[in-house]
């Protein structure tokens, strides 16, 4: 299958990591060999390849974000460890929506020998914890945001401020700022799905998982001194973590096409779908429907109605020809018009009542 257009928006689900601007940069380099139980993941999905970090909790188990894994598939190799490993089975939270419940467990084939896996913090005293964060992400400083992407291995702190009943969250303080943290930093593009550590007696268990951060809403912009990053909070999620992993809970299974009206599964995004494909296939992607299924801030950021309105030129009497991938969040899903084949990616944000804050259109043949 030859590749011959490819138009990708991304939304902003990823978060920079930036350190404190005052203290060298190498005071934030290790040695992989220091967290030999978080990964970098390279996962090959529907629109390339997907660079996150996990963290390996059991021999041959590898906890993430959900997130990054929307079209991802099992069978695939990727390497880890110095090996090649098969991904033998992807099981993301059955409630994960636009960003709540951001947590996927990968099953690989076999036990990983080289490495041992890291404990999960079950207790619900993450508050006011001083936390530590790995990554091979983006890097930069509070002033500057993510600026380089030279894939060193860092280290950075930071303080839990405030914990709910999906997130642990904390600030990116600057040095003047009493809270902040001797090497204070936070998540950046990439580290997605990455680890926050909380140590106790000497022993580091895994507290957080690295989702989203807050910072337009607020006024700062991205990876700067204000930002506040969400972790998903591990322990609310022990008892689903061990049910999956002792076969209680199967893999997630991707949803057929019904063939009933477009054929999109009976959810949020599913309706947005109905809409985007009825105002695409009659050309009439009018303002209203612009408001009423794309996420305003994202709109407004891009002249994606002018986009939308290329896709609706584009296609003429489009089938559906297969649904990759229904969740509550994201759709993926192929059309044939005039003998070439498109596929079609939306995707949700919870925080904007389920609107869609982010599109992928790419032809993928004649």
């Amino acid at each position: 299958m030859k590749l011959i257009l490819s138009i990708l928006l991304i939304p902003f689900f990823i978060n920079p990591i930036v350190t404190r601007h005052d203290k060298e940069e190498e005071a934030f380099y290790i040695n992989s060999s220091d967290y030999p139980s978080v990964v970098q993941l390279r996962l090959k999905d529907l629109t390339g390849i997907v660079e996150m970090e996990g963290t390996l909790i059991r021999k041959n188990w590898i906890i993430t974000a959900a997130h990054g894994l929307n079209s991802v598939e099992v069978n695939q190799q990727i390497k880890l460890f110095d090996n090649a490993f098969t991904i033998k089975a992807i099981t993301v939270h059955p409630e994960f929506e636009g960003f709540e419940n951001d947590v996927a467990l990968i099953q690989l084939d076999r036990p990983v020998t080289t490495a041992e896996p890291i404990s999960l913090f079950s207790e619900n005293t993450e508050l006011g914890n001083q936390i530590t964060l790995v990554g091979r992400g983006w890097s930069g400083t509070g002033l500057t945001g993510p600026n380089a992407d030279d894939k060193k291995f860092r280290i950075a702190t930071n303080k839990i401020d405030s914990v709910s009943n999906h997130w642990i969250k904390f600030r990116f303080d600057e040095p003047s700022n009493q809270n902040t943290t001797e090497l204070e930093g936070i998540s950046g593009p990439g580290d997605s799905g990455g680890p926050a550590f909380i140590e106790v007696n000497g022993q580091k268990y895994l507290a957080g998982i690295s989702s989203n951060q807050l910072n337009d809403q607020i006024g700062v912009k991205e990876g700067h001194y204000g930002v506040i990053e969400y972790y998903t909070r591990v322990s609310k999620y022990i008892q689903w973590i061990e049910s999956v992993i002792n076969g209680d809970i199967t893999p997630n299974e991707t949803i057929n096409n019904t063939f009933t009206n477009w054929g999109f599964p009976d959810t949020e995004i599913g309706k947005k779908a109905n809409q985007f494909m009825d105002a695409v296939t009659s050309k009439n992607v009018s303002d209203k429907f612009m408001e009423q299924v794309f996420y305003k801030s994202f709109r407004e950021s891009f002249d994606l109605k002018g986009f939308v309105q290329g896709i609706s030129n584009s296609l003429v009497n489009p089938q559906i020809e297969e649904i990759k991938k229904a969740k509550y969040n994201v759709l993926i899903f192929t059309i044939i018009s005039e003998n070439k084949t498109y596929l079609i990616q939306l995707e949700a944000d919870k925080r904007d009542n389920y609107l869609i804050g982010g599109l992928l259109f790419k032809k993928i043949s004649e």
